[in-house]
Order: C-alpha cells, then structure tokens, then sequence
C-alpha cells in the first residue's frame, strides 16, 4: 500500500504538470486559503518523495487529515441541502411542476451520495486505504460537477483532492519561474 501511495502520488504529479502548461489562466480552478494550505501539504510530501525521505504514516495522516476533518462539517451540509431539495421537489410536485421536481429530486439524490461518501471517506481513513480514498474523492468531485451543471449550489471544501493539488502546484512552479525578459 505504501509503494501504491507514492507511485501514485508521482504519478498524478506528472500528469498535473502536464495538463496544467496546456491551460490558459481563465479555466484553471481558484483556490481559497483552506484549499491552498491543504495543497502546500501536498506539496510538501511530493518534495520529501523526490528526496527520498518519505514516511508513508505521516504522508498519509498530512494529507488525508484535513479532508476527514472536514467531512463532519460537510456530512452535515449536505444532509441539510438533500432535506431542503426533498422539501422543494415535494412543494414541486403538489404544484404540478413535473420537471422542475426532477431537478430537485436529482439534487436530493447528489446531496444523499455526497453525505454517504463523506463517511466512506472517514472509514478509510481509519483503515488508511488510500485507494478507496481516491477513488471517493473522484466521485466526489463528479458528484460537485453534476450538481453545479443542475445550478445547485454546492459547500465549499477546505481541502482539494490529489488531481486539484497537482494543478495548485503546478500553477505555483508556473508563477516562481522566472520569466524572459524581451529585448527593445
């Protein structure tokens, strides 16, 4: 599992930094201060990895901490926003408002899986399954993506996910090069 960890983390690195210099400055996500200390984190133990100084443990518990901190909170947004969208979706359907209550209903749906992965998150934690942590975290994000396209409204996370740290670091190798000057 540790070997899976670090291949993995390298792994993303690259692929971020790849994707990242293809992208123009307007469609590269924003960061809030939360979201950018948590990818310092990240950055942190991609540094310790290149050094060889890698303690699985701690990188584990550095990194994966602050989201399962963070899921207590969001657990409870999002039970909130699946009972406000059931409550909607409901008024929606005694108003005959057909496709309006699907729409709802389809938010509730997200809230409810977004609540459930929240605490599939936590229980990997505790098993410091970093895999299935990942791979919750990808639905997670698709989850966020769906509901923003219903125009939903969706919490704001105080931690980003590995490919979300891999575009902050690579914007900040980015913005510490230094840049040609042109010659007049």
């Amino acid at each position: 599992m540790k070997r899976y960890f670090s291949c993995f983390i390298a792994c993303m690195l690259i692929m971020g930094l790849i994707s990242v210099f293809g992208q123009n400055d307007n469609n590269r996500p924003k960061f809030s201060d939360a979201q950018k200390q948590h990818a310092k984190i990240y950055y942190q133990i991609v540094i310790q990895l290149r050094k060889g100084q890698h303690d699985f443990d701690k990188s584990f518990k550095a990194f994966y901490g602050p989201i399962v901190n963070d899921c207590e909170r969001l657990y409870k947004e999002h039970k909130k926003y699946e009972a406000f969208f059931r409550q909607k979706a409901n008024s929606s359907m005694e108003n005959n408002k057909q496709e309006i209550a699907k729409k709802q209903e389809k938010a509730r749906l997200y809230f409810e899986q977004l609540a459930d992965l929240t605490q599939n998150i936590s229980e990997a934690f505790k098993k410091m399954d970093s895999s299935k942590i990942d791979n919750s975290l990808v639905e997670y994000k698709q989850i966020e993506k769906n509901l923003l396209a219903l125009g939903a409204k969706i919490p704001q996370r105080n931690w980003v996910t590995v490919s979300e740290a891999e575009i902050f670091v690579a914007q900040a190798i980015r913005n510490t090069r230094p840049r040609k000057q042109s010659q007049n």
